[in-house]
């Protein structure tokens, strides 16, 4: 895993912060819900969108996991997280989000990550144990189906040895046939030989 500071995807400062409560009681799981191709490209977007539509202190998520398992620091740690909806579900929860949307799948090395991320957190604060989905919360389809099913499987504890199974392949409807042998056409022996036999039978 590679984690990348703000400083390193160049973060603007927080307008504002609030230190992270000592008696946190997990983490909530989100993702970005839009496409990801360049996971700098995106915790820079989503800092702006959350800074100047929203008018938020500063990007949401304490921190990202992108689909490589590489961790993006948003506000950090140390610091509550904007994500979770409410002032309270704030205090009681550290949000970490998936950098995907519909039509990416989650990835071994992200869940890795995640796990890796949780496994910080709980060295400092080992009562939060709970991990949810957004929608354990609120009522959203965050984090996306396919993230979600990993929360209830708990697949992100620390120590989980569950792995993505990949999707079999869709059976064809029938074995293909091989293509006929065209043999090629020796039209002058086929001469040839009725000459001869013509030949034969005149004696």
């Amino acid at each position: 895993m590679t984690y990348y500071t703000r400083a390193d995807w160049g973060a603007k400062p927080p307008i504002q912060s609030r230190p992270i409560s000592d008696s946190l009681r997990g983490v909530v799981v989100h993702w970005t819900g839009t496409l990801v191709v360049s996971p700098r490209d995106t915790v820079v977007a989503v800092q702006r969108y959350h800074m100047q539509t929203k008018g938020w202190w500063d990007c949401a998520y304490n921190e990202y996991v992108d689909l490589n398992g590489d961790a993006w620091e948003g506000r950090g740690l140390l610091l509550r997280t904007g994500a979770n909806g409410t002032l309270a579900l704030n205090k009681r929860y550290i949000s970490i989000c998936c950098l995907m949307g519909p039509g990416q799948l989650p990835t071994d090395a992200m869940v890795a990550g995640i796990r890796e991320r949780i496994r910080v957190i709980r060295h400092y604060q080992p009562q939060a144990t709970e991990v949810l989905g957004h929608l354990d919360i609120r009522p959203t389809d965050c984090p996306g189906p396919d993230v979600y099913d990993l929360v209830k499987r708990r697949a992100f504890e620390p120590g989980s040895t569950i792995t993505i199974a990949p999707s079999p392949p869709d059976p064809l409807p029938y074995a293909p046939k091989p293509p006929p042998v065209v043999q090629p056409v020796d039209e002058l022996g086929a001469l040839r030989a009725t000459v001869e036999q013509l030949q034969a039978w005149q004696g």
